[in-house]
C-alpha cells in the first residue's frame, strides 16, 4: 500500500501530495490489481487516505480479505475496520472500476482458493508473513496452511534465508521446493569468496565493532590471502598495538579477539593490514588533518585512513584476483572523511573495467558509499542480504539453504 500511495503520488498533475489538505483530482490513472489481504489491510487503505484524497482514482481488479489470525472480517463489519467507509468519497471509488471484492470467511475458506480457476487473477500477494507469530516459531501447522494454498514451492529470498521461519523452513516440507533465480545468482556469487575462489583473495572488513565480525575474519584467514581491517575495527587494533587513538569510537575488551587474529592469520599465512597513517578530526563534523599513527593527539577523532594506507591497499587491490568488500574506511557521512571509501571503490572498479578481477560489496554502509559516487553497477555483485550474507561469510549453514538441499 506504501508502494500504492507513492504511485499515486507520482502521478498527480500537480505533484501534490496525500494530506496535503486540498483534495486533487488524479485523472486518467488506471490501477488494476489482485492483492490478498487480512482485515489489517483494509486498516492500511484508510490510513494513507489514498480515497479521501484521490476520489477520482479508476481501480480495477480483486482485493480478497483472508481471515488470518485475529483480523477475520466479513463484509458486514468493513465500516468497523474502516471508519471512513461511508465518507462520499468511497461510493466513487467502488463504483468508477468493476472491482471484484472477495471475503474469505470461515465457512467459504476451504473453496475459496480456486481463485486461480479466474484467469484473470494469476497472482495472490499475501501481506507480510511476520505479522503471524506462527511464522517465527517456525510452526508445521502454520507451514501446512501456507503450502495448502501452492503446488511447488520458490525460495527467492536469500536475504530471509538465515531465519529458521516457517516459510522459510518448515513449508518445505510439504511442496517441492526449489531455489530462485536470485537465490542462485547471490550462492554463486558468494562461492566466488568461499570455494571456487581465484587467488590472490582480499577482504577489505570495515565496521564500528570487531567482536561482530570476529567470526566473518577467523573463518577467512584460512581462505583468503589478505584482509584488510578499515573503519572503527582499525582503531582497536591500533590501540592494541600501542597507538593512542584519542577519541576514536573503540569496542572495550578486545585484546583476546584481536590477539586471535594475529595468531590466526600468522598460522594461516594470511596477511593483516590496517593503518599506516589516519585522517583526524576533532569532532564529526570537522575537516581532516592527516597524521602518522603514532601522532593522533587526545582530544583528536579517527575518522578516515591516511594516503599512505590508501596507497597500500590499492596496491593489494592490483594484484588481486577477487575482492570482497564490507563495511566503509571511515565515516564518510561527513565528505572530508570519505575519500578512504572513494578511492577504494574507484581502484575497483579501474580492475572491474579491464575484467580482471571478481568484486563482491555487501553491507548496507558501503552500497550507500558506491551509490555516492555513482558506481554500484561497476562492481561483479552487489549484495542487500544483511544477516545472511554476513552469516554466510561466517561458514553457517543458511536454515532456507539447507531445507532446499
Amino acid at each position: 500500500v506504501r508502494t500504492f500511495a507513492s504511485h499515486v503520488q507520482k502521478k498527480t498533475p500537480d505533484g501534490a501530495a496525500h494530506g496535503s489538505g486540498e483534495k486533487k483530482e488524479s485523472t486518467g490513472l488506471l490501477w488494476h490489481f489482485f492483492i490478498v489481504f487480512n482485515g489489517f489491510g483494509l486498516e492500511f487503505l484508510t490510513s494513507f487516505n489514498i480515497i479521501t484524497w484521490y476520489p477520482n482514482l479508476v481501480l480495477t481488479g480483486t482485493l480478497v480479505i483472508l481471515p488470518f489470525s485475529s483480523a477475520n472480517v466479513a463484509f458486514s463489519k468493513a465500516s468497523t475496520i474502516c471508519p471512513d467507509w461511508n465518507q462520499p468519497s468511497w461510493p466513487s471509488f467502488l463504483a468508477e472500476g468493476p472491482i471484484e471484492w472477495a471475503f474469505a470467511s470461515s465457512e467459504n475458506f476451504d473453496s475459496f482458493f480456486n481463485l486461480f480457476k479466474n484467469e484473470k487473477s494469476n497472482i495472490i500477494m499475501l501481506e507480510n508473513i511476520r505479522f503471524y507469530f506462527e511464522e517465527e516459531k517456525n510452526d508445521p501447522d502454520f507451514a501446512k496452511h501456507l503450502a495448502s494454498l501452492a503446488d511447488i514451492y520458490v525460495n527467492d529470498a536469500f536475504s530471509c534465508s538465515h531465519r529458521a521461519h516457517a516459510s522459510i523452513f518448515e513449508i518445505t516440507k510439504f511442496l517441492p521446493s526449489y531455489a530462485g533465480l536470485q537465490l542462485n545468482l547471490e550462492i554463486d556469487a558468494l562461492t566466488k569468496i568461499t570455494s571456487e575462489i581465484k587467488r590472490p583473495i582480499t577482504c577489505i572488513i570495515g565496521g564500528s565493532k570487531i567482536s561482530t565480525k570476529i567470526n566473518i575474519i577467523k573463518n577467512l584467514i584460512p581462505k583468503f590471502n589478505n584482509i584488510v581491517i578499515v573503519g572503527g575495527m582499525a582503531n582497536n587494533i591500533l590501540k592494541y598495538k600501542g597507538f593512542n587513538i584519542g577519541k576514536s569510537i573503540q569496542e572495550a575488551n578486545c585484546d583476546q579477539i584481536i590477539e586471535d587474529i594475529f595468531s590466526l592469520s600468522k598460522k594461516e599465512s594470511c596477511k593483516i593490514i590496517y593503518p599506516k597513517d589516519v585522517a583526524v578530526g576533532k569532532n564529526l563534523n570537522g575537516s581532516a588533518t592527516i597524521k602518522e599513527v603514532n601522532k593522533v593527539s587526545e582530544d583528536e577523532l579517527i575518522l578516515d585512513i591516511g594516503p599512505k594506507t590508501i596507497q597500500s591497499i590499492n596496491k593489494l587491490i592490483e594484484k588481486s584476483e577477487t575482492i570482497l568488500w564490507n563495511g566503509p574506511a571511515g565515516y564518510f557521512e561527513n565528505p572530508n572523511f570519505a575519500k578512504g571509501s572513494f578511492e577504494i571503490a574507484k581502484k575497483i572498479v579501474e580492475k572491474n573495467k579491464n575484467n580482471i578481477i571478481y568484486s563482491i560489496v555487501g553491507g548496507g554502509d558501503t552500497i550507500a558509499v558506491l551509490n555516492q559516487i555513482n558506481v554500484i553497477n561497476n562492481f561483479n555483485f552487489v549484495s542487500t542480504a544483511g544477516g545472511a550474507f554476513l552469516e554466510y561469510l561466517e561458514g553457517k549453514e543458511l536454515p532456507g539453504i539447507k531445507a532446499l538441499n
